[in-house]
């Protein structure tokens, strides 16, 4: 059997959401790795940067957060890179502030089961320090909310 050994990243991340829209955000996530596979646990939140698409009209505020898991497998390893092919299973919560109703706060709007298959290369620095490069496509799929599925990158630093 193999040994696994813990594994932990602090990420930053970029989403083009609802056609060209980014959205920024990032995360932790941390868990236990064998020689050939992956397996770890992620909070990760994103921030909109066009609330609900629109300017401001429909909503002030607009972010979600989302815990998941992350299931991985070891494509190839060259030199001290790592390339992995990941899955993202996670339950996702978008949040808004609409201004016809400021006072009453922030609204849980959208939220299920969103799935992100990604391509990730790591970049081992040192003998517990690596960076880490990754390409994903997200989408919901409980409820198929297509407002939230689009291409991203992300970039680790742990």
């Amino acid at each position: 059997p193999e040994k696994p050994e813990i594994t932990y990243d602090l990420f930053a991340r970029a989403t083009m959401v609802r056609g060209n829209t980014p959205a920024i955000g990032g995360g932790f996530d941390i868990g236990l790795r064998t020689n050939s596979f992956k397996f770890e646990i992620y909070a990760l939140g994103d921030y909109y940067m066009n609330p609900l698409g629109g300017n401001g009209g429909a909503a002030t505020l607009e972010f979600s957060v989302e815990p998941g898991i992350t299931f991985a497998w070891k494509l190839m390893q060259v030199w001290r890179t790592r390339t992995y092919i990941e899955l993202d299973v996670g339950y996702y919560m978008q949040f808004a502030q609409i201004p016809q109703n400021p006072g009453a706060g922030i609204f849980m709007a959208h939220n299920g089961l969103m799935l992100r298959p990604k391509v990730v290369t790591e970049f081992q620095i040192a003998r517990h320090y690596k960076m880490a490069i990754g390409l994903y496509y997200q989408f919901p799929i409980m409820p198929a909310y297509d407002e939230y599925r689009g291409l991203g990158v992300m970039f680790s630093v742990l």
